[in-house]
């Protein structure tokens, strides 16, 4: 029995290596006298019995939203090898341990109410694997025993003096005799109640002649009583209990005396760094997570605990998913040099785009290639009356013999620009493409790349002011405002010395310019960094465009001054140096994603090394469908385009039948639903209307990006569409 328990288990953590796959709802089936006592079911793998896992805890915490969520999770990476029991209150507290249900694996942990006793003769009676040992858990119970167990760990903690009016913590013999085993460390023990008395000056206890100056902490012995007194030098005090509602404490002028009723340990008060204190999650000796938050500077607890610190807590109590809290006394600090974090854009709107290749030896090309103006790398036209030079090109190459599929090339660029042109965000990208690197060989000028781009900008320019999609403003306002938040309670200095780097896209720029003035503290000068450069100052920077409307200018810095964002197109930009290599990976990836054809060229299969097979880019292309349709799982590409033909009748049916004008009043940075349907009719033609041989994986991009937008921007228009 217990060997096929091992194999079981065994099984189980080997599944968890396996890839995961969605499921969209938990079974349950009532097995307790519990109201809402359940058994979590999950489809069995083979023949081999799942692993039991047991869930002992009161409802509060078996039942709790991250509980349900860890719970998820295991489901989900177990691909059924594992069946939850949820064991119910009414179970754990009425129920006799011989008819609690039987598992392999038990998590367990105590809190207010749980029979803590009861559940240790459980795990004597059934013997399951425990993820947190019970028995050391009733350590908690009593301060006394966890400031032995830290001291013998080597653990700092405040200094402190104990008043033992009970005798002495009670220890059961058996977990006494396994602290001693496990630690060497000795538990219990009679203690004769000290001489306690008040220093005449009333700033000083004195227990058994030794000596704690006032601000100390008198903490009840008792793990489960947060009723915690702080006594203040000069007289006065606070007293401590378990927060109702956004309340903790209660300042009491009159708390001069300590309490003489009870058992009390009493702890020097420790100042707090930054008013801050840290949470910190252990999962066994390899991981933990740690977050920074405001400290009451009141906290209950005053012990350093560093990482290592952590792990010593988790192996001498047997819990490998502790939390414990910390807060920083003065000492000696490391600082951090820096701290980088590169951020995409904001939301924008829909970026559409035609791409052209026009070959340097056709001479139908030479007007294009005299757009380049003599440069050597890409230059960006954004100006009508340069977008005009574009149309200006077209109309000399057609008249030097273009032909054939580059004559409808030409048309369909003349076509996009004479209805584009006046649209925010419309550009034209001349790129010049060079061969290959050869050893003792120039690089030769081949091939013009002309990508003519409109959409796919967070703002409209409006008197040179930027003015985000809705979705843009508050995702760089709230980001700024959140990392402001955290930085004031961590080092608030840290906001005196920010530089913040953009590329030359407005996108960017704007995004970046709104998530400044939300970051930097107006009280703070920290734009006078010589190297920054206003944005309003920079188009003599960049060499594409000498207009300076293609820099809007920022909101007001401290004392008027513009926020100094540092425009690096060689940092955040330029990827000509590896775009030869780009392009390979790119053909390799649109060969290995579409179906079939990896095995028509096994020279171009994914790396043997790879432990499991990339996620096939018809199934993300259906997963993002789901935001627009029932939640399902499409499993190919002809669901996917079953799919989208049938939005593609309902859309072009309400166009033709309702005033489409009035669906939604207001559109985002200038759209329209002439536009949206372009976009859309667009996205059908490349999934519906094309071969699924010759299916372009990387349209699963665009869908997604489509979806994204209609989701932020026009969710009228979407339910009256839908």
């Amino acid at each position: 029995m217990q060997k096929d328990r091992q194999s079981r288990i065994s099984a189980f953590l080997s599944s968890l290596d396996r890839p995961s796959t969605r499921s969209s709802s938990i079974l349950t089936r009532s097995s307790s006298r519990s109201s809402v006592g359940s058994d979590h079911i999950f489809p069995q793998e083979g023949t081999r019995p799942p692993v039991i896992l047991g869930i002992c805890a009161m409802d509060i915490k078996a039942r709790s939203k991250p509980m349900r969520e860890i719970l998820t999770r295991l489901v989900e990476i177990s691909l059924g090898a594992i069946e939850v029991k949820v064991f119910g209150e009414n179970v754990i507290l009425d129920e006799d341990v011989e008819n609690w249900p039987r598992c392999d694996v038990l998590i367990s942990f105590f809190s207010t109410d749980f029979p803590l006793d009861k559940a240790i003769s459980y795990v004597k009676l059934q013997n399951p694997f425990c993820i947190n040992d019970l028995p050391p858990q009733a350590l908690l119970w009593d301060r006394r025993l966890v400031g032995v167990i830290l001291d013998h760990i080597q653990v700092p903690t405040p200094k402190r003096l104990e008043v033992s009016r009970d005798g002495g913590p009670q220890v059961d013999p058996e977990l006494k005799k396994l602290i001693k085993e496990k630690l060497g460390a000795e538990l219990g023990g009679f203690r004769v109640t000290p001489e306690v008395t008040m220093r005449k000056d009333g700033d000083a206890i004195i227990i058994d002649g030794k000596i704690l100056e006032k601000p100390f902490v008198e903490k009840p012995v008792s793990g489960e009583d947060h009723n915690i007194y702080i006594y203040f030098r000069g007289g006065g005090g606070r007293r401590l209990f378990r927060k109702v509602g956004n309340k903790s404490s209660d300042l009491d002028p009159t708390l001069n005396n300590p309490r003489t009723d009870g058992s009390y340990i009493y702890e020097e008060f420790i100042e707090v760094d930054k008013s801050e204190d840290i949470k910190v999650y252990t999962v066994g000796k390899d991981y933990f997570h740690a977050e920074t938050r405001k400290s009451p500077v009141v906290d209950d607890k005053a012990a350093e605990i560093l990482a290592s610190l952590c792990i010593r807590v988790s192996s001498s109590l047997d819990r490998p998913v502790p939390g414990a809290d910390s807060i920083s006394q003065r000492s000696a600090s490391w600082r951090l040099k820096a701290n980088v974090t590169v951020f995409r854009h904001a939301d924008r709107t829909p970026k559409q785009k035609l791409k052209f290749n026009f070959p340097i030896g056709d001479v139908w090309t030479q007007p294009f290639v005299r757009l380049l103006n003599g440069e050597k790398e890409e230059i960006i036209l954004r100006e009508k009356e340069q977008l005009s030079l574009v149309a200006q090109a077209v109309e000399e190459a057609k008249a030097l013999g273009a032909n054939g599929e580059d004559l409808a090339n030409l048309i369909q660029l003349n076509n996009a620009l004479v209805s584009k042109i006046d649209l925010p965000g419309t550009k034209a990208q001349l790129k010049p493409v060079y061969s290959k690197r050869q050893a003792g060989q120039a690089r030769k000028f081949t091939m013009l790349i002309l990508v003519f781009k409109w959409g796919g900008e967070v703002v409209l320019h409006v008197l040179l002011r930027a003015s985000f999609t809705h979705s843009a403003k508050y995702q760089s306002r709230d980001l700024g405002e959140n990392i402001k938040k955290d930085l004031s309670i961590m080092n608030k200095d840290a906001l005196q010395n920010i530089k913040i780097y953009t590329s030359s896209e407005r996108r960017v720029i704007a995004t970046a310019e709104t998530f400044a003035e939300a970051l930097v503290d107006h009280q703070a000068n920290y734009f006078a960094s010589p190297s920054a450069t206003p944005v309003s100052s920079r188009s003599s920077q960049e060499g594409n465009s000498s207009n300076p409307s293609l820099h809007p200018k920022s909101g007001t810095g401290p004392h008027g001054t513009p926020p100094a964002l540092i425009i690096r197109k060689d940092l955040l930009d330029d990827s000509n140096a590896a775009k030869d290599l780009m392009d390979d990976v790119k053909k390799r990836l649109k060969i290995l994603l579409r179906p079939g054809e990896p095995e028509k060229r096994p020279e171009l299969t994914w790396p043997k090394s790879m432990k499991k097979e990339p996620v096939e880019v018809v199934k993300a292309s259906a997963n993002l469908c789901q935001g627009l349709a029932s939640p399902q799982l499409f499993h190919d590409l002809q669901e996917v385009i079953e799919l989208l033909g049938s939005f593609r009748a309902i859309m072009r049916k309400n166009f033709e039948t309702m005033d489409v004008n009035k669906i939604q009043e207001r559109w985002c940075c200038g759209d329209n639903p002439w536009l949206f349907r372009e976009r859309w009719e667009k996205l059908f033609e490349d999934f519906c209307d094309v071969e699924q041989k010759k299916f372009d994986p990387s349209r699963a991009a665009y869908l997604q990006g489509l979806k994204q937008a209609v989701k932020l921007n026009d969710p009228v228009w979407v339910a009256t569409n839908g």
